[in-house]
């Protein structure tokens, strides 16, 4: 944790606490040549004080290492923000549980698409049954017309047609 002093330096240097030591540097030349006594007109002993303070504050930061500070701990959470992590931890269970179902419903949707091109497929390439009750109805109905012709005409008509029951 940084002291109030140099949080001051900092801030008369006008530098962000994480500068490198060039950065530093750059910006106290800049100031001294801005402050300097023998640049100022007017008032040289408050630009004398002004030097002193910031050549001081140059000291202060230029010796101080950031990786000596210990970081600062997180701060305790409120019950505010520990409710307000709870909900969105729930929130999070709720998306991810509907993300499951979504997937197990899509993955059972695709498994029925499949299984019914499967069941197509195996009827394509299934033979034809030779008849079906259908079929043999029409066929005794016709065989019953044929067979009334023939006697209306006689056997004579034709004699290679012949009727099997």
């Amino acid at each position: 944790m940084m002291t109030p002093d140099m949080t001051r330096a900092f801030r008369l240097l006008d530098v962000a606490p994480g500068a490198d030591r060039a950065t530093i540097r750059k910006a106290w030349r800049k100031l001294v040549r801005a402050y300097h006594p023998d640049q100022v007109r007017g008032d040289k002993v408050a630009a004398n004080r002004r030097l002193a303070d910031l050549n001081a504050a140059f000291d202060l930061v230029s010796t101080w290492d950031p990786s000596m500070v210990e970081p600062a701990a997180p701060p305790r959470p409120t019950r505010r923000r520990k409710a307000r992590q709870q909900a969105q931890s729930a929130q999070r269970r709720k998306d991810e549980a509907a993300a499951r179902a979504r997937a197990a419903t899509l993955e059972a949707r695709d498994a029925a698409k499949r299984a019914a091109r499967a069941a197509a497929a195996e009827r394509a390439t299934r033979p034809v049954p030779p008849s079906s009750a259908k079929d043999r109805l029409a066929s005794r109905a016709a065989r019953r017309v044929f067979s009334d012709a023939l006697r209306v005409l006689g056997p004579a008509a034709s004699p290679e047609l012949s009727i099997t029951a």
